[in-house]
């Protein structure tokens, strides 16, 4: 269903980790970490990996997206049994983590202190929580993300004018506009005038994505490690 890109005025912008296969452009990011509320987690308590959740203080106490489902739950199940292994998902099984889908009231939820800790949190969406009793965490391994590609159909009817909106999105105006709003891109640029909490959760560490061709086999692991 699509055709090569070409060349784009632009397109050396791009990291080369994110260049692509000439099919598709790897724009930006959504990436995935963990919500805390600082009056129930203390800063020396706060989990620095992914293993810290299975520490037993914080049975009963998480609140997840269900990982058996399409979504980031999937997205943070994928990842991390691909890191971290069976074993971690079992331990944190044990720990009774609750599943919800309505993510924009489940961070609320935590700032409430019904929960300790969310998961998969959008770390972007931590900068709408400003003056909440919460912080985002990307845990020392890196956080699981999801990658937005553009691309050009095949025998589209403007292919040029396709071309030309692909590449306004390399340009450095659309770059700083993803970044500001703490959203990571796939372009080089200097980082540096941003405020430190915006830095934090537009560079993170990354540990990975996931593979549709594996998604059905993940979502069935998911649904025999969590009943």
């Amino acid at each position: 269903m699509l055709a090569a890109i070409g060349p784009l005025p632009r397109r050396n912008a791009l990291l080369p980790r994110f260049d692509g296969d000439g099919l598709s452009i790897k724009l930006a990011l959504t990436v995935y970490g963990l919500l805390i509320n600082t009056g129930l987690v203390s800063e020396a308590a706060a989990p620095k990996s992914w293993r810290d959740l299975a520490d037993p203080r914080w049975k009963g106490k998480i609140l997840t997206d269900d990982m058996r489902a399409l979504g980031g739950g999937a997205v943070f199940f994928f990842v991390t049994y691909e890191h971290l292994g069976r074993e971690f998902h079992e331990a944190l099984a044990r720990q009774q983590p609750q599943f919800s889908r309505t993510l924009p009231e489940n961070q609320r939820r935590v700032a409430r202190g019904e929960f300790a800790i969310y998961l998969p949190m959008v770390l972007s969406e931590s900068l709408r929580l400003k003056g909440l009793p919460v912080r985002a965490i990307v845990p020392e391994e890196g956080a699981p993300y999801v990658l937005f590609n553009l691309s050009l159909m095949k025998d589209a009817p403007h292919p040029n004018a396709a071309r030309l909106l692909i590449n306004h999105f390399l340009e450095p105006e659309s770059r700083a506009m993803f970044v500001e709003r703490g959203r990571p891109v796939t372009i080089a640029g200097d980082d540096g005038a941003l405020a430190p909490e915006i830095r934090a959760i537009a560079n993170p560490k990354l540990l990975g994505t996931t593979d549709w061709t594996r998604q059905e086999r993940m979502l069935n692991l998911a649904g025999e490690i969590y009943k």
